[in-house]
C-alpha cells in the first residue's frame, strides 16, 4: 500500500468516523404516533392531534368482563381490580381503577 492510498484510507475512516459521531448524538427514537403525521398538514389539526395523544384518556384502557349475569360480572370484576391493585409490576402505577359498581348498587 503506497503512501497516497493509506493517507486516503485514513482520511475516509476519519470522515467515516465523524459522521458516525454526529448520527451517534442526534438519533432518537419515538413511539409519539403524532410524529408519523405528514409535517405540511393542517398546523392547527397537528397541535390537536399531539394534545390528543398526550392526555389523559390516550393512557386510558377499558376492560370488559363476560358473565352469566351482572353479580358474577361484578364480582369477577372486583376479583379482577383486587388482583391488579395487589401485584407489585402494576398496583403502584394505577392512576385510577374501578372494579365494577359498589356493592349494593343496581
Amino acid at each position: 500500500m503506497s503512501k497516497g492510498e493509506r493517507r486516503a484510507l485514513v482520511g475516509a475512516l476519519a470522515v467515516l468516523g465523524a459522521l458516525g459521531v454526529f448520527v451517534a448524538l442526534r438519533f432518537s427514537i419515538t413511539n409519539d404516533i403524532v410524529s408519523f403525521l405528514p409535517g405540511d398538514s393542517d398546523r392547527e389539526l397537528l397541535e390537536l392531534s399531539r394534545k390528543l395523544a398526550g392526555g389523559d384518556l390516550s393512557r386510558t384502557m377499558i376492560l370488559t368482563i363476560g358473565a352469566k349475569d351482572a353479580e358474577q360480572a361484578a364480582a369477577a370484576s372486583r376479583a379482577l381490580e383486587a388482583a391488579l391493585r395487589s401485584e407489585p409490576r402494576v398496583g403502584p402505577r394505577l392512576e385510577r381503577l374501578e372494579g365494577g359498581p359498589a356493592v349494593g348498587f343496581e
